[in-house]
């Protein structure tokens, strides 16, 4: 059995000696946006942005303009629909007008958040850094629920999902969804919900067994339920019966979310490795040129850990890729120094 913590959503994990999750961010994470030149050469033909949403915020840009300091118009990109829901990174591409004179100095931002919803908010931003995080809202404020952990195994030929919690606000329960590698939507495992305990600082442990396993890997993930009916994710567990090892071991591969994120220099990434075999570990700036390998060798079935330090890199949102056997997963780091 390997055990994997997970965090609620994509942004951050909570600072816990045993890395436990969170469902909800805590506050070194925030809602922000970023551009970069999304082409590369003169003249430039449009620019890149990326939209983050911290985990208990959606977020949405109503009004978007790009200026420049010499005699050019301001220019309004339109039309615009660009929104990122809970825990979401969404890039966006904005063509310029033909005779733009480079990259934009200044960008006027509009854009709504919710919860707690209008008014919406606006940024002046002057100078208009390439890569910079510009924040739009704090992170979230609140801990709803701290997930311990979150575990995947075949016990009986059947497969058996337990997670633990170390404390709940106002937690309805959960459902279990599962998706398989040729599905693209999760679907909801009939009669899988678990009643979760309200509001408690007791730490509670939750169990679900349900299909029987198979021979390809299948995710796994929860759908957790407020008393209000706000809906939250966990990130999946791949379970999968192993016909190599006394058929009960499942394979699990795993990305975490780099901590701390924003950082300045260092941070660490944790991953697990399901299978044997080359493993990679990658990282990437925001138009995907390769800046910096990590990992790059054989490595055996087991959890490891890694430290970026980007002591020699500017500011601003990059990307990391793991690669083992045939399991890709990419997350967003921010650099801000």
């Amino acid at each position: 059995m390997y055990r994997t913590s997970l965090r609620w959503g994509a942004a951050t994990l909570l600072l816990l000696y045993l890395r436990a999750g969170i469902l909800v961010a805590q506050t070194t994470d925030s809602v922000f946006v970023s551009f970069s030149s999304a082409t590369a050469g003169y003249p430039l033909t449009s620019v890149g942005g990326i939209l983050h949403a911290d985990d208990c915020d959606s977020v949405r840009i109503v009004t978007l303009v790009f200026t420049w300091h010499e005699n050019f118009p301001p220019y309004q990109v339109q039309p615009l629909d660009w929104s990122a829901g809970r825990g979401q990174d969404i890039p966006q591409n904005f063509p310029l007008p033909p005779t733009a004179p480079g990259f934009p100095e200044d960008a006027h931002v509009e854009y709504l958040v919710y919860p707690p919803g209008p008014p919406p908010g606006s940024l002046d931003i002057d100078p208009l850094v390439p890569g910079h995080a510009y924040e739009l809202a704090p992170g979230c404020s609140g801990l709803p629920i701290q997930l311990l952990s979150f575990v995947g195994t075949i016990v009986n030929n059947r497969v058996r999902l337990d997670w633990t919690t170390l404390s709940e606000i106002n937690n309805y329960g959960f459902f279990v969804q599962k998706k398989q590698p040729v599905e693209v939507a999760w679907n909801e495992v009939p009669n899988s919900f678990v009643a979760g305990h309200g509001t408690t600082n007791v730490p509670q442990h939750y169990t679900f067994t349900g299909d029987a396993a198979v021979s390809t890997p299948v995710q796994y993930r929860l759908k957790q339920m407020d008393l209000d009916g706000m809906v939250h994710y966990t990130e999946p567990v791949y379970v999968v019966l192993s016909t190599s090892v006394a058929g009960n071991v499942p394979l699990v591969f795993r990305l975490e979310q780099n901590y701390p994120n924003p950082f300045n220099p260092m941070t660490t990434i944790r991953y697990s490795v399901g299978r044997d075999g080359n493993t990679s570990i990658r990282v990437y700036d925001v138009l995907g040129r390769e800046l910096v390998t990590l990992v790059d060798e054989h490595q055996q079935i087991g959890s490891y850990t890694v430290t970026v330090d980007a002591s020699d890199l500017p500011s601003g949102v990059y990307i990391y890729r793991l690669q083992a056997a045939t399991f890709t997963d990419t997350k967003h780091m921010v650099l801000i120094k």
